[in-house]
């Protein structure tokens, strides 16, 4: 009997997502859940734009988050 191949080890390895909530971003930038909201609303800043998960869920991105933070690191800086 030939034994079937893995599909699930056969598959590339793919960086999983790291998802932060807004309570986590508030905490990282020192500033109110409200905040984080407002900023998500305000186009101007740049700020990125929530994914909703289900529809009681929504996260933002890890690596999205740490992008902005370089961005305004960068201008900031200039």
């Amino acid at each position: 009997m030939t034994k079937q191949p893995n599909n699930l080890t056969n598959k590339p390895q793919v960086a999983a997502t790291i998802w932060v909530n807004a309570d986590e971003i508030a905490s990282r930038f020192g500033v109110s859940r409200n905040t984080v909201w407002r900023w998500a609303r305000t186009p101007e800043n740049e700020f990125p734009d929530p994914v909703r998960l289900t529809p009681r869920v929504t996260r933002w991105r890890l690596a999205d988050i740490e992008r902005f933070e370089e961005v305004r690191s960068v201008a900031l800086a200039a």
